[in-house]
């Protein structure tokens, strides 16, 4: 068998599941920073995240035990086989990417069609909120225009083995981005983001994998730290920004912190650098956006009620059995129900609210173990569908703080893209 030579260490550092930790480690330290006034968490709160971390800790676990060790030549060789595999078909992976592109055009168009035949382009700009709420949305432009995000990883497939970096790319990212503002909406552009870079993440690991064996070098924590550091700050000041200009339109005196703001040292440096964010009334809605899902998920574990059975995971499903009298009428049919005016409830707070102590165990344990297999066999013999697939487990994962991803219908919709994808190009010769 081969040396680690701190293989270890850097497999560690990319796996799903170790990001989840460092995430949810990161929003409790920000929790901490008190810049808000949130109710103190309590016993039930602590007891249902253990289960969490037991659940994965345990998924984690039986995945790697049941995973059969590779030898490094082995390792190295698949990789190669999976770069030789993209260039192979890439005409192939090429021609399905344009189709994508332009199901997704055609999607993109019809939505604004759909949008400016109900506002004007000054409501557009002006009336955020009211875009947001009262617009109806087709259903058919927004499931054409989904197809750009199921080309994200092919497209950055074929900028691999072409060495460009965001070459074929920047149309999905565009198209992407219209999809988006089309209703002012922040979480399908972040979507779009973090499928576009654990795609860009995943080939970094296996070039690395391929040139030193992912060989540990010291600096790299600090170098990630920074990385990670940056990241956080550039979708805080975007996410900031939006805010604000969605809520000026409510005037000055709209400030939901208004009276929860805690002065302290860090409170009066965001105060007199406040004009880099928007205002102060803009980090604190932003930071309430990172922190807040913490006190809801502390309010729901609380509460004795019967449990939602899947309402609040998968609320689209429950509609449609609505829609065909299959089932009466359900009690939660949306996110905005689940979170009753407050943030949405973290992925913790879905599962509990679904299927109670036991189900954060059992479905933690069913994450951990999902993530894991995918991560190690994507790193021991890659191939497309892994790719695709793990990108929306890293999406769950770096989501899960603030809500759970499946209960957004678009998660299902690419996830069911790239299953066509995936066979597609498995079928073909």
């Amino acid at each position: 068998m081969y040396k680690t030579n701190g293989r270890g260490i850097m497999k560690m550092l990319f796996s799903p599941v170790f990001i989840y930790f460092i995430i949810w480690s990161f929003i409790l330290f920000l929790y901490s920073l008190k810049i808000v006034t949130f109710p103190p968490l309590n016993k039930r709160f602590y007891l249902v995240m253990g289960m969490n971390i037991l659940g994965l800790i345990i998924g984690t676990l039986q995945a790697k035990l049941l995973l059969r060790k590779s030898s490094k030549d082995e390792i190295i060789k698949n990789t190669q086989i999976f770069y030789d595999w993209i260039n192979c078909k890439k005409l192939i992976i090429r021609r399905i990417y344009n189709f994508l592109i332009i199901i997704s055009l055609i999607g993109v168009l019809l939505t604004y069609i759909n949008l400016f035949s109900q506002v004007s382009i000054s409501q557009f700009f002006t009336q955020q909120q009211f875009v947001k709420t009262h617009v109806e949305r087709s259903n058919i432009a927004t499931y054409l225009s989904l197809a750009a995000y199921c080309a994200l990883p092919i497209s950055v497939s074929l900028d691999h083995i072409a060495r460009k970096h965001i070459n074929s790319s920047i149309i999905p990212l565009i198209f992407t981005t219209m999809y988006s503002l089309s209703y002012w909406g922040r979480f399908p552009l972040l979507m779009a983001v973090v499928i576009f870079l654990t795609s860009k993440m995943l080939f970094f690991i296996l070039d690395k994998q391929s040139r030193d064996f992912l060989k540990y070098k010291r600096g790299t924590l600090l170098k990630l730290f920074f990385y990670g550091l940056i990241i956080f700050l550039i979708i805080f000041l975007f996410m900031s920004w939006t805010i604000e200009l969605r809520v000026s339109e409510y005037g000055d005196a709209y400030d939901p912190y208004a009276d929860y703001y805690v002065e302290n040292t860090i409170t009066k440096f965001l105060k007199s650098n406040s004009h880099i964010f928007g205002s102060f009334r803009a980090i604190t809605l932003t930071y309430g956006y990172f922190v807040a899902s913490l006190p809801t998920l502390n309010y729901w574990v609380s509460m004795d009620s019967e449990y939602a059975l899947g309402q609040a995971s998968f609320p689209y499903i429950f509609r449609l059995l609505d829609r065909m009298n299959l089932i009466h009428k359900p009690l939660i049919v949306g996110d905005r129900v689940v979170g009753r005016g407050m943030q949405l409830p973290s992925l913790v707070g879905y599962l509990y609210i679904d299927f109670g102590w036991l189900g954060v165990l059992i479905i933690s344990y069913i994450i951990g173990f999902i993530a894991t297999m995918l991560y190690e066999k994507f790193l021991k013999r890659p191939n497309i569908g892994l790719l695709m697939f793990l990108t929306l487990m890293y999406a769950l994962i770096i989501f899960s703080p603030m809500t759970n991803v499946v209960s957004q219908t678009l998660y299902p919709i690419i996830l069911f893209g790239f299953f066509i994808i995936n066979n597609i190009l498995k079928k073909k010769p």
